[in-house]
């Protein structure tokens, strides 16, 4: 999915966003170009201490972070 630098920026400062991501790695869950709130979209498919494994909705692990900046509260269509 895309990524709009302004979203890093506002996030970061505590703000609430919303976007259009576009791309299909998280289908059916979220549909390219539906509106979403948040930075990257990836589900947090483990959790290890301070660490989180972040995948996509198809089954591919992304790999570790420790950093989250927010959560996805809302799709709209």
């Amino acid at each position: 999915m895309s990524y709009p630098l302004h979203i890093f920026e506002k996030l970061e400062a505590g703000e609430i966003v919303s976007w259009r991501p576009k791309g299909n790695s998280m289908t059916p869950k979220i549909k390219s170009g539906q509106l979403c709130g948040k930075r990257y979209l990836h589900l947090i498919s483990a959790i290890q201490g301070d660490r989180f494994q972040i995948s996509n909705n198809h089954g591919h692990v992304n790999g570790w972070t420790r950093k989250i900046y927010g959560r996805l509260v809302c799709v709209e269509p």
